[in-house]
């Protein structure tokens, strides 16, 4: 999961950068960062998910308890 979000987060950085060289000359390149600004939205939101699951193995292993893969 990780290496999907930070492919899409990636890919968002390039997609808006490539709106930004094309800014000033075409509408395009507008819409090119308001969709880069999404896919990078998405990619975070997939980081954060990924995140919170191993915050949880990590609790789960201070207070004794013990996680699903065990």
């Amino acid at each position: 999961m990780k290496s999907v979000s930070a492919a899409v987060i990636v890919l968002s950085g390039a997609v808006m950068f490539v709106g930004g060289a094309f800014r000033s000359t075409y509408d395009i390149g507008i819409l090119l960062i308001a969709f880069g600004s999404i896919l990078g939205v998405i990619g975070m939101l997939v980081w954060l998910a990924t995140v919170s699951e191993e915050l949880q193995r990590i609790v789960l292993f201070f207070s004794g308890g013990r996680s699903s893969e065990d």
